[in-house]
């Protein structure tokens, strides 16, 4: 992982970058889902703190475009998304303030993991016969 938010480390998405100009594409696929990834807090702690904070934000907006739908029936997922949000709300603070606080960004990186993962989305459980 490159910095929570992104959600390369558990989704079928990526974006790759043409440096000469900066034109980037969005490339998604079940066959670059990973099969295991590796989020070390320890790695973030050098990060900027303005990617940081839009990296929580991108986190946010993702669970949120899933939480307020029109779409019934799906109480457990919601309850998913609010623990996520919950978490990060939480979290994001104390990240924000000491960029090494291990325990924040281990809980701030598996949030984002879940924001990406396809878990808590309503058209996951569609795709495998839900209602």
């Amino acid at each position: 992982m490159t910095i929570p938010a992104a959600g390369s480390e558990s989704s079928t998405g990526t974006v790759i970058t043409n440096e000469a100009g900066w034109l980037k594409r969005a490339v998604n696929s079940e066959l670059i889902y990973p099969r295991f990834s590796i989020l070390n807090p320890e790695l973030a702690f050098t990060l900027p703190r303005l990617q940081v904070a839009c990296g929580i934000t991108d986190i946010m907006a993702h669970l949120m475009e899933r939480y307020f739908t029109n779409t019934t029936h799906v109480s457990f997922t919601d309850r998913l998304l609010e623990a996520t949000m919950k978490t990060i709300i939480a979290t994001a603070p104390r990240v924000l303030a000491n960029s090494h606080d291990y325990d924040a960004w281990s809980e701030l990186m598996w949030a984002g993991t879940i924001a990406h993962n396809n878990l808590a989305q309503y058209r996951t459980h569609r795709r495998l016969g839900f209602p």
